[in-house]
């Protein structure tokens, strides 16, 4: 018993000590970067904010760094000029994004412009959008839609104040963008206001949202991939198989009504069913029912956002914060920062060539990976 003790306690601080050993070496190809700690890496030095994290890491490490999170490799660029040389020079090794474990439920992944990689199917589905979907005569000719979601917002606030009844903001401008998305996809609304029917599906587009922007500890350790401790992609996987359901009765209902009925609508839907069935298909079933709502940047599609609520004073305060890391990462610091030799860029990018190491671009406010 004693030797099989001696035994366990020698193995245990062996293993120990090589881990250690290992995150304390750093390839000599990376950038500078703070030294890792055995197994979680620069996990910690992201803090609560890793946006003010980063911008106060750069001043000690330049603008382009290296950290190690968890089992994965990041390089880190907080300067325009930097940032420019990766993508105009290196884009080809960095224009794909690293796909997190909740963005795989029901295999997304493999159909999605948000997470494919630059290859055959990621062209053919960004020109299909581009030249059908998002085009500036449809986005045009939706404007007209924009204007009727608007005025049902407006007097669904000046009903709620009428009747002393409290808004909840966030709420009813959420609803309001998914019924622009929905309407411009389907031709209907799949939200209301003051419906308790549809809030269930509202619930599950919030969810898959949350799921797929939750911290995920597979994301920096792949040992937990098989095992989901935060029970991520169990949640994701139900909450996207509703919406999917939602979407199959939506398809089906409008082949029944193409096959009974002239009218024609003049919405995404038809249009990719048209595109299906045309003689050269390069547009499959199992791509349009896996075109969410969510992997439209409503931002950029209809020109609004929503950010989650959070008092004034704090705002003010943060935009404050924001504003000094912009500066920082904008190079307004030019002391502290120093220039990066495009060797370093190089060498940056034969490591990310590898497929290990990720790239995070980060310009003060967010990171964009």
């Amino acid at each position: 018993m004693d030797y099989l003790t001696l035994s366990l306690v020698l193995s245990f601080i062996s293993i120990i000590t090589y881990a250690i050993f290992i995150s304390g070496r750093r390839d000599s190809r990376l950038p500078p970067g703070p030294s890792p700690f055995p197994i979680i890496g620069n996990l910690l030095h992201l803090g609560e904010q890793p946006h003010i994290s980063l911008a106060t890491l750069a001043k000690r490490y330049g603008p382009l760094m290296s950290l190690k999170l968890g089992s994965k490799t990041a390089i880190v660029v907080s300067s325009p000029d930097v940032a420019k040389e990766f993508f105009q020079k290196h884009d080809h090794l960095f224009s794909s994004r690293s796909i997190p474990e909740a963005g795989r439920v029901v295999d997304h992944d493999k159909y999605s412009m948000v997470w494919l990689p630059v290859g055959d199917q990621w062209r053919r589905l960004r020109r299909i959008s581009k030249e059908y979907l998002f085009s500036l005569q449809r986005l045009d000719a939706t404007e007209t839609l924009r204007q009727k979601k608007v005025k049902e917002l407006l007097d669904h606030v000046s009903h709620c104040c009428t009747s002393e009844k409290d808004v909840n903001i966030g709420g009813v401008a959420f609803t309001t963008l998914l019924n622009m998305l929905s309407y411009f996809m389907f031709s209907m609304d799949l939200a209301q206001y003051d419906s308790l029917s549809s809030q269930e599906f509202k619930d599950d587009v919030w969810s898959i949202m949350e799921v797929v922007g939750k911290p995920n500890i597979s994301d920096f350790f792949s040992i937990f991939k098989s095992f989901d401790p935060q029970g991520l992609m169990r949640h994701g996987t139900m909450y996207a198989n509703k919406i999917l359901n939602i979407f199959d009765t939506i398809i089906d209902h409008r082949l029944q009504t193409r096959s009974t009925s002239s009218t024609n609508n003049n919405d995404v839907l038809e249009l990719l069913l048209n595109l299906n069935q045309s003689q050269e298909s390069e547009w499959s079933r199992t791509d349009i029912r896996n075109m969410k709502p969510q992997d439209m940047d409503m931002r950029e599609k209809f020109g609004l956002t929503l950010q989650k609520s959070v008092p004034l004073k704090k705002s003010n305060r943060d935009c404050a914060y924001m504003k000094e890391a912009s500066t920082v990462a904008a190079g307004g610091a030019t002391g502290d920062i120093r220039q990066v030799r495009r060797t370093e860029v190089k060498e940056a990018a034969t490591v990310a060539a590898s497929g290990t190491t990720e790239m995070v671009v980060y310009d003060g406010c967010e990171e964009r990976r």
